[in-house]
């Protein structure tokens, strides 16, 4: 996760979502704990089964935001409607983005400007 400058990584099998291992997990599960990297499988490690929250490719930001906040996560993995499998992830830095470029496109309309490129 360090090398590419990710905090989260899905865990699937076969194309299906089977967990989520966070940099929470690794602090919590390896370092706190004394294990050995090395030594410990991703299995043991993610988090997995009812405590994972998921999100529909169809949920609103509003509908991930509520699940983030209700599970106390920072990252939530996107599933697919039809098919079950990973469509994505998305995070609390996208979904503050996402909020950010609302409320500067509502100021820019509301001061007849167009809105922000950004």
């Amino acid at each position: 996760m360090s090398a590419y400058n990710v905090g989260c990584l899905i865990v699937t099998k076969n194309g299906v979502v089977s967990g989520i291992i966070s940099e929470r997990d690794y602090v919590c599960k390896i370092a706190l704990l004394g294990k050995a990297s090395k030594d410990t499988t991703v299995k043991e490690i993610c988090t997995r089964g009812p405590k994972m929250v998921a999100a529909a490719r169809s949920d609103t930001i509003e509908a991930c935001v509520k699940k983030m906040i209700a599970a106390d996560v920072r990252h939530l993995p996107v599933i697919d409607d039809d098919t079950g499998e990973v469509f994505g992830l998305i995070s609390v830095k996208d979904l503050v983005k996402e909020y950010t470029k609302e409320r500067d496109d509502l100021l820019m309309k509301m001061l007849g400007l167009p809105p922000s490129s950004v």
